[in-house]
C-alpha cells in the first residue's frame, strides 16, 4: 500500500509540473508580445514626431517667404569674388547681384547702407551718388545690370537730380572694394569668413554671410553664393 501512494505522488508531482511550465511558456509569449507592442509604439511614436517637426519647419519657411515677399527688401540674387587680374592670392572685390522681392514697391539704393564684418575690418557703407560706379574706403559701387540705354526714370544717374530707384523687373550689382589702396582694407584669403547687412531702405534687412573656398586653384572669379 505504502509503494501504490507513492506512485500516486509521482504521477500528481509529474502533472503538477507539466502544468506549470504550461503556464510559465504562455507568461513568456504574452511577455514578448507586449515588448513587441512597446517597441512598435515607440518607433510610431518617433515617427509621427518627426513628421510633425518637419511640417513645423516647412510652415515656417512659408511663413518667413511670405512676409519676405510683402515685407522684404534687398533679394541678393549671388555673390561673386574677384581676385583681380592676374589673380591674386586675395579676393579684392566682392559684388552682389540685386533685385528686390515681388511685393516691394521699389528702393531708392542712395539710401541704402551695406554693414561689412569681415576679418579685420567692420564698416558701413554709402552710395556715393556723385561716382556711384567707383568702390572706395567709405562706398560701395552700384549699377543696373545690363545698362539701359535710354536710361529709365526709376534710375538714372544722369538725370538731375539723380534717381536710384530698385523696382521690380530691374537687377543691380553692389560692390565692395576690399583693397588696402583704394577699399576698405579687408582683402579676404583663402578661408576667412565675412558676414554683409543690407539696411536702411524699407524692408526687413537681407543678410548675407560666406567663408571663401580653402584653395582659389588659378580662377579668378569665385562663386561664393552657396559658401
Amino acid at each position: 500500500m505504502f509503494r501504490l501512494e507513492v506512485r500516486g505522488m509521482a504521477r500528481s508531482f509529474r502533472k503538477y509540473a507539466w502544468k506549470k511550465r504550461t503556464k510559465g511558456s504562455i507568461g513568456i509569449g504574452t511577455l514578448i508580445v507586449f515588448i513587441a507592442l512597446v517597441l512598435t509604439a515607440s518607433i510610431a511614436s518617433v515617427v509621427i514626431l518627426r513628421v510633425a517637426y518637419d511640417l513645423k519647419n516647412k510652415a515656417e519657411s512659408a511663413g518667413i517667404g511670405a512676409e519676405r515677399n510683402i515685407n522684404g527688401g534687398v533679394y541678393v540674387l549671388d555673390i561673386t569674388g574677384d581676385r583681380s587680374a592676374p589673380p591674386a592670392a586675395t579676393i579684392n572685390r566682392v559684388t552682389f547681384l540685386a533685385t528686390i522681392y515681388s511685393g516691394n514697391n521699389g528702393i531708392d539704393i542712395s539710401k541704402l547702407r551695406v554693414h561689412w564684418t569681415g576679418p579685420t575690418q567692420n564698416v558701413v557703407l554709402n552710395l556715393n551718388t556723385a561716382s556711384p560706379t567707383v568702390a572706395s574706403a567709405t562706398d560701395f559701387a552700384s549699377d543696373e545690370v545690363p545698362v539701359k540705354a535710354p536710361r529709365s526714370s526709376d534710375w538714372n544717374p544722369g538725370a538731375v537730380p539723380p534717381t536710384f530707384f530698385l523696382v521690380e523687373g530691374n537687377v543691380i550689382y553692389i560692390t565692395i572694394d576690399l583693397t588696402p589702396l583704394n577699399g576698405i582694407n579687408d582683402p579676404l584669403g583663402a578661408g576667412k569668413t565675412a558676414q554683409v547687412y543690407f539696411e536702411g531702405v524699407p524692408g526687413l534687412p537681407a543678410f548675407e554671410s560666406f567663408t571663401t573656398p580653402f584653395a582659389y586653384g588659378t580662377n579668378r572669379y569665385i562663386d561664393l553664393t552657396m559658401l
